[in-house]
């Protein structure tokens, strides 16, 4: 056996001095995402099955971003990992290349590389394109308007990741006169929660959106229906109405409509809303259960209506679920008052 031993390492030690005059190479170049080259870029060439001596290779690109790899073990496969070490736009980086496998998942990678194979021997492997390497970004942007589509300003609208990447958690923006906005160092094909908040003191609408692919842009439409304005005040743009809760213990009809009637709130002139005007809340969204809700909340999901049956009933809505039913005036139910919207 301890011969056998010495004769495996014996032949192990021969092959390793043949192939030490055994050579060949590899060239080619790094790009950026826009075609410039990348200089003073290093990278290294690792082989999947070390021999001796050929485990490791590197190379710095020059001023054109062109590299040379030499003394690369004859046909064997290397992994080309260019060390990127500029990370002011993005914690990731993307690598592509037309002639070779990313080692990772389509688009951007934690570990940059490419697998390929060396030139045989004597000769040098010329990469018939270049290798880009691009921040590992993408980008959302779009509009936010209002239920009646014309645009918001000043709306704030901020994305938070559903699952963090250090330097790709979110962003908050502000949309300009045109209600535009763009959401940007945005990591590629993740889930963000939005937050779109008219009034920054106030509950904002939420959703979820998921960013587009690496390195590109992703509209997404923004209708703004409702939100809150300083003083509390719910706006529903759309049906051009707006709108305040009432006591949480809820009052009876007659109690209701006083209170609505005396509401000081804002300038005042607030009414119980019709029975059309409350279904119109549940159908955008805001009843009780919506996703909104925060923008109206209520203790009571029964909610009075002015309209009555003429002696002891008035009918409600209950925001929850939508269904009407007629309700003794005496019953203490829920309460909103709502009012045209003033004009901007």
């Amino acid at each position: 056996m301890k011969s056998f031993l010495r004769f495996f390492a014996l032949f192990l030690l021969i092959l390793t001095a043949a192939a030490c005059g055994k050579r060949s190479g590899l060239e080619g170049a790094v790009l950026d995402g826009n075609g410039r080259p990348l200089a003073g870029l290093t990278v290294i060439a690792r082989q999947v099955s070390p021999v001796r001596g050929y485990e490791e290779r590197e190379a710095v690109t020059g001023r054109d971003g062109a590299f040379r790899l030499t003394k690369l073990f004859p046909s064997a496969k290397y992994v080309l990992t260019p060390l990127v070490t500029d990370w002011t736009l993005a914690p990731v980086m993307s690598v592509s290349y037309t002639e070779s496998a990313l080692l990772s998942r389509d688009g951007w990678v934690d570990r940059p590389g490419l697998m390929l194979r060396a030139a045989p021997e004597g000769q040098t492997r010329t990469l018939q394109n270049p290798i880009v390497i691009q921040p590992a970004v993408s980008v959302l942007f779009g509009k936010a308007v209002d239920g009646k589509g014309l645009p918001l300003r000043g709306v704030e609208i901020a994305a938070e990741a559903t699952r963090p990447v250090k330097g790709c958690e979110g962003s908050i923006v502000v949309t300009g006169e045109d209600g535009a906005f763009r959401l940007d160092k945005l990591l590629p094909d993740s889930v963000y929660r939005l937050t779109v908040r008219a009034n920054p003191h106030t509950p904002g609408r939420r959703e979820m959106v998921r960013a587009g692919p690496v390195g590109k842009e992703k509209g997404i439409p923004l209708p703004v229906r409702f939100w809150k304005t300083a003083d509390g005040v719910m706006v529903d743009s759309a049906a051009g109405l707006e709108w305040t809760a009432g006591p949480e213990q809820g009052l009876d009809w007659e109690q209701a409509g006083k209170w609505a009637a005396s509401l000081p709130l804002s300038g005042g002139r607030w009414t119980m809303p019709s029975r059309k005007e409350l279904l119109s809340l549940k159908q955008g969204g805001l009843g009780a259960t919506g996703r909104q809700a925060p923008l109206l909340p209520l203790a009571r999901w029964d909610v009075w209506s002015g309209e009555t049956d003429g002696a002891s009933r008035a009918r409600i809505v209950n925001l929850a679920s939508g269904r009407e039913a007629w309700s003794e005036f005496s019953f203490p139910n829920g309460v909103l008052a709502v009012r045209t919207r003033n004009k901007i």
